[in-house]
């Protein structure tokens, strides 16, 4: 996980990696919510964090920001499978590998300090259900969002205790479950340092620049395919007018342009070379790692 700073829930300074964040962004927030506007006119909470986090001249300067819907945000997710029920499964996947990797510890001659650690963590989220740890989490962040730190040796294990789990690899799912967990209304970004010192533009962090390779499957387009041209335009079109913010992750046939013939029984064709596709990938990636003595015959083997 990591934090970032100046990455708003509401008014709640929440956690994201400092190298995701570009990325997490392109998800969560969309060019339109691109901003650029004086201190003044920014919310309370991110007004105190520029000010915390710039020395420039507040009556002349202007910061670039990002101010999104959540439930904008929440839309694009689950549509790309980060789905609250998805994100519980996550949590609960995360606890077991945390408790299951204590457990396989046994009394291997490591750390003494760093076992106990470990063990506090998985025997904290042993007892902990998925709702509980919202509570508390969010619990948390309000507190320090109003000056309140609590620096127990139970926070630092109840904040530290998923980091080290596959889940915590995944920073989307990380933003989704934090997401989930404070029910924001509106999100917010400060991109000011990436705009001022990093010459970034708002084409440049919403444009079609190459992505990581953990986030590729977040930024790859879901086709739909239908029966012909004219029902590809209607499903654009009524996307782009009532869920803009999700029709950039859909793609088309292009009748026209591959001149596809539309129709029941073509696009039955379409769908079947689909699925012979995808069979074919999947059986050439599978025999390739097989073992050896696995690809012969029973009868080969000596």
């Amino acid at each position: 996980m990591g934090s970032y700073s100046g990455f708003y829930f509401g008014n709640i300074e929440v956690d994201c990696e400092e190298d995701a964040a570009p990325s997490v962004f392109r998800i969560l927030f969309r060019p339109a919510d691109f901003l650029q506007v004086p201190l003044r006119k920014l919310p309370n909470h991110l007004r105190a964090y520029c000010k915390r986090a710039y020395d420039f001249d507040s009556n002349s300067q202007i910061y670039s920001v990002l101010c999104g819907s959540a439930a904008a945000a929440e839309r694009r997710l689950s549509i790309l499978g980060y789905s609250r029920v998805r994100a519980e499964e996550a949590w609960n996947s995360a606890k077991n590998e945390l408790i299951k990797g204590v457990e396989q510890d046994g009394d291997e001659p490591s750390n003494e300090s760093l076992r106990k650690l470990r063990e506090g963590m998985a025997h904290r989220f042993d007892l902990l259900s998925y709702k509980e740890w919202q509570k508390k989490y969010t619990g948390i962040l309000r507190d320090r969002a109003n000056g309140v730190w609590d620096n127990s040796a139970e926070t630092f294990l109840f904040l530290e205790g998923l980091r080290h789990t596959d889940m915590a690899r995944d920073p989307l799912m990380w933003a989704a479950m934090q997401l989930y967990a404070f029910e924001p209304v509106r999100l917010w970004a400060d991109l000011t340092y990436r705009i001022e010192y990093e010459d970034e533009t708002k084409e440049s962090i919403f444009g079609e620049d190459e992505v990581p390779s953990r986030f590729s499957h977040a930024f790859g387009k879901i086709m739909l395919l239908t029966e012909g041209v004219t029902d590809s335009r209607i499903l654009s079109t009524s996307l782009k007018a009532f869920y803009p913010e999700t029709r950039e992750l859909y793609s088309f046939v292009d009748f026209e342009g591959f001149r596809v013939e539309g129709g029941a029984s073509p696009l039955a064709r379409l769908l079947r070379g689909f699925a012979g596709a995808v069979s074919l990938t999947v059986s050439s990636r599978f025999s390739t790692t097989m073992p050896p003595d696995a690809k012969r015959s029973p009868r080969s083997r000596g």
